[in-house]
């Protein structure tokens, strides 16, 4: 809290602030043209007739005297070559966990400037991880299109995270690819104004100050973020568009840390992931039932259907009682008529 409040009390959001450790030549000229190119800037037209210094101070880059210019941190995070010199955790990790066990788990890091990571990390996403259902409609000249994860709700809530994160934490981006959801855990969790009722009901809206106001511009202008509160928004409204769960964003009293949880469309549970739990144990079974229950209330029998059973087996029943006990779903009504679904206040 104290860190936070020195935080405010110096008005200039970090990414904004000198770097005292770096200078001019940290900044790679390649990556301002390539960045001012992009986004159609009419500085873009000056480049071979100024140098990387006046460039980067058309661009608000630098700080101090003339004899002394220092590259601001936005700088380093975007247009330098050596952003692990400057901040050595500034990467996103990407971990795929095909079984509970942790058995055949594979990894792999994005680095260089964050805009790259973002979007190298969509596109790896995108190619190894997205899966897509086609439906033919009998007598019509229809198909309908579904997808294991809408990739217009990761691209927000990952950009989210590279956005709002704190580049002065020693900690990565992390994704989390399981069978049965995608999680990004960020550092630091949401900021305190957003009260807990406003987690659980979805309504996340900022108070207006923002950790890293100009990264936050840059990714706009690279069309990677929506800017405004409306990233959450738009995730949610593709994911019920495509028939996942809501996210579960889930951080903890000290708001140390965000992790959102984004659930897979159940229809893509059997098709793409029977393999994987052919043989496996009653964690694996756990993991459908929590997967299931998250897209809404549903009774015993349905959900066994489901789950490709004929009908309620024993090992359905232990694993519910189980997760009943320890409050992470909660059943409503009283025997045929009753129904079970997560916990949402736990």
């Amino acid at each position: 809290m104290l860190k936070e409040l020195f935080e405010k009390s110096s008005y200039i959001p970090f990414d904004d602030r000198e770097n005292p450790f770096s200078n001019v030549e940290d900044i790679s000229l390649n990556l301002l043209k390539e960045h001012l190119y992009e986004v159609k800037s009419k500085l873009y037209d000056l480049c071979d007739t100024r140098s990387k210094t006046q460039i980067a101070q058309d661009m608000k880059l630098l700080y101090g005297p003339e004899e002394n210019l220092r590259p601001r941190n936005i700088a380093l995070l975007m247009f330098s070559d050596k952003i692990n010199e400057f901040f050595p955790y500034a990467r996103i990790e990407f971990v795929d966990i095909p079984e509970p066990t942790g058995r055949h788990m594979t990894e792999k890091t994005f680095t260089g400037p964050i805009q790259n990571q973002l979007r190298n990390a969509l596109l790896y996403i995108e190619n190894n991880v997205l899966e897509e259902k086609i439906t033919k409609i009998d007598g019509e000249a229809i198909t309908l299109r579904s997808y294991n994860y809408p990739i217009d709700a990761i691209k927000e809530l990952l950009a989210n995270a590279v956005y709002h994160r704190s580049y002065q934490i020693n900690e990565p981006i992390t994704i989390t690819n399981t069978p049965n959801y995608i999680e990004i855990r960020s550092f630091p969790g949401l900021d305190r104004s957003i009260s807990e009722e406003m987690i659980e009901s979805l309504d996340i809206r900022s108070s207006g100050e923002y950790r890293n106001r100009r990264i936050g511009n840059y990714l706009k202008e690279l069309g990677l973020t929506e800017g405004r509160n409306t990233g959450i928004p738009k995730a949610i409204e593709a994911l019920k568009e495509n028939n996942n769960p809501l996210p579960l964003f889930i951080t903890d009293p000290e708001r140390r840390s965000l992790t959102v949880r984004i659930g897979i469309n159940p229809e893509f549970i059997h098709s793409i992931n029977q393999n994987r739990y052919e043989g496996q144990d009653d964690m694996s079974l756990r993991e459908r039932i929590i997967a299931f229950l998250a897209t809404g209330a549903m009774s015993k029998r349905d959900l066994s259907e489901k789950l490709g059973y004929k009908g309620i087996s024993p090992s359905i029943n232990k694993v519910v009682d189980e997760l009943n006990e320890k409050g992470i779903i909660v059943k409503e009504g009283k025997g045929r008529g009753s129904k079970l679904s997560l916990n949402l206040k736990r």
